[in-house]
């Protein structure tokens, strides 16, 4: 695991909530010198307790929902940020007594002992279109679920499957709607229909939102992943919006763990009961996982090529040490094409 190495003289947690958050600020060595809480997220208030700190301070806060506007009042400061990975900090969870006082003590502790694993701020001009990118993402599975619970209750009627498509939309609802017999029954698949013909509307209008505002970015890593097969255009925007900058991962195998395609361990004793479990994916989905990877070998050699000439013995090693997943295999093509884009640009730039 990766810790965020202070390089402040003073260092500040934040346990933060909706309503309220409770500082704590140490120095180097380990004193108190500010610790309370502040009703109503007062960031005018925080900077009067930490202005004599303020020229030589790095804050922390666990990542949450509410968390970015601390990020972006920090950054408008000109105090160092750094956001902490609720799920990795493992130390506040342990305590025998957990309380806002505690956790914003533990917080600063952990960062002023360079204890802290980071978690990427997203910039915040990107942050609504990755919102809404999201929340399509968030519409489409619960349509799905939808769909899916409507065949079922068709099977369960006695009656054959039904299978839907974009083509077969209009087939499919008429099979819903001719598979009950029962008043109550057809009224309860009608209304469910209506709610999966909403979801299509909306889906469709975030769609359009969202390749109008959202086509500008990256052109180029977007071209290449279009290349891709199994990865469309709202995918690939997903996976850019997501990525933000493929120079965050120095390897394959980090930007392979985070998509989530690497389950952790938890040995002991030579064992490990965690074994064999699925991860779950972010966003590079099992369907275009097995499509990319079926052609991964001409998506290595094409990206490895163009970032350095005729050298392709590096980018199938990295392939080959994923053991042929292939939802692992269509993350590192995705990896192999925004990272040779990347140097490809920055060969342009030194010529």
């Amino acid at each position: 695991m990766k810790y965020y190495k202070t390089t402040t003289k003073y260092n500040c947690g934040i346990d933060l909530h909706t309503r309220q958050m409770y500082i704590c600020v140490m120095d180097l060595d380990g004193n108190i010198l500010v610790h309370r809480n502040i009703r109503n997220n007062d960031f005018g208030f925080f900077l009067k307790l930490v202005e004599p700190y303020k020229d030589d301070l790095t804050v922390t806060c666990e990542s949450c929902f509410v968390c970015f506007w601390l990020a972006d009042a920090c950054e408008d400061a000109g105090i160092k940020f750094v956001l902490a990975h609720a799920f990795y900090v493992k130390s506040i969870a342990a305590n025998k007594h957990k309380n806002d006082k505690e956790d914003a003590r533990e917080l600063t502790e952990c960062l002023r002992t360079s204890r802290i694993p980071p978690a990427y701020v997203c910039p915040r001009d990107l942050r609504p279109a990755r919102k809404l990118l999201r929340r399509r993402n968030k519409y489409v599975k619960n349509r799905a679920e939808l769909t899916g619970h409507s065949t079922c209750e068709v099977m369960a009627a006695g009656n054959q499957p039904l299978t839907i498509s974009a083509n077969s939309k209009e087939r499919w609802r008429e099979g819903i709607r001719s598979s009950f017999d029962n008043p109550l029954d057809s009224f309860t698949a009608e209304m469910e229909l209506s709610i999966v013909e909403r979801y299509d509307e909306i889906i469709m209008k975030m769609e359009q939102r969202i390749e109008k505002h959202a086509r500008d970015f990256k052109q180029q890593d977007y071209r290449l992943l279009r290349t891709a097969p199994g990865i469309g255009k709202i995918l690939a925007l997903t996976i850019l919006y997501e990525t933000i900058d493929i120079k965050r991962f120095p390897t394959v195998k980090d930007f392979i763990s985070y998509c989530r395609l690497v389950c952790g361990t938890n040995e002991s004793g030579g064992l490990d009961p965690a074994a064999g479990v699925e991860c779950d994916h972010l966003f590079v989905s099992r369907g275009a996982g097995h499509r990319t990877g079926s052609n991964l070998a001409d998506t290595e050699q094409e990206a490895t090529q163009a970032a350095n000439g005729s050298d392709t013995k590096r980018g199938s090693a990295r392939v080959a040490e994923h053991g042929g997943d292939a939802s692992a295999d269509g993350a590192a093509a995705v990896w192999m094409r925004l990272e040779a884009d990347g140097v490809r640009s920055a060969a342009g730039e030194r010529c």
